[in-house]
């Protein structure tokens, strides 16, 4: 599970869920912060609850233009606002005008799929490998479902044929 924000923490593991799981008895595998692990160590030991480090997602040159493309696509009031927010914060036309086509482009099936099979064909999640190979999940559970570090443990599973669930 990831828990890269204070959010996540708040809304998963500060809840009525994340004690009754872990009474269930299934061996939990929180990757957080590297500057926060020993704040969780201390917060949830027990004896299925692990901490791990989240690794670092480098995206450079083609990788990283196709995650803004494919980001920008997604339809959504949340992504709405960032496009309208990055232009608040840095005044740049040309980048809203790029971002706004992306964003009515996301509306066309076609687009989003040639976006999808293009993020597809990114590899970056091979950081992953260290610890499916250690923990061996059944089930992987992300807290941010446009987070970089969220989007590619979830293609590293999908890959690996192992279930993808995801807090929205």
């Amino acid at each position: 599970m990831t828990v890269e924000t204070n959010m996540a923490a708040k809304e998963f593991l500060r809840s009525e869920a994340f004690p009754l799981l872990l009474k269930r008895g299934p061996r939990v595998v929180l990757l957080v912060p590297a500057d926060k692990v020993e704040y969780y160590r201390r917060q949830y030991a027990a004896d299925n609850v692990f901490i791990e480090p989240l690794p670092k997602v480098m995206r450079e040159g083609l990788h990283l233009i196709i995650k803004n493309i494919a980001f920008n696509s997604l339809s959504t009031a949340s992504v709405w606002f960032r496009i309208w927010e990055s232009y608040y914060l840095r005044k740049r036309p040309f980048n809203l005008l790029i971002r706004l086509v992306f964003w009515h482009l996301g509306k066309l099936r076609a687009w989003r799929e040639l976006t999808r099979w293009a993020e597809w064909r990114m590899h970056d999640d091979e950081i992953w490998r260290p610890m499916f190979e250690k923990y061996r999940p059944d089930m992987v559970f992300c807290t941010n479902v446009i987070g970089e570090i969220d989007i590619s443990l979830m293609k590293h599973a999908r890959r690996r044929g192992v279930k993808v669930l995801a807090m929205i």
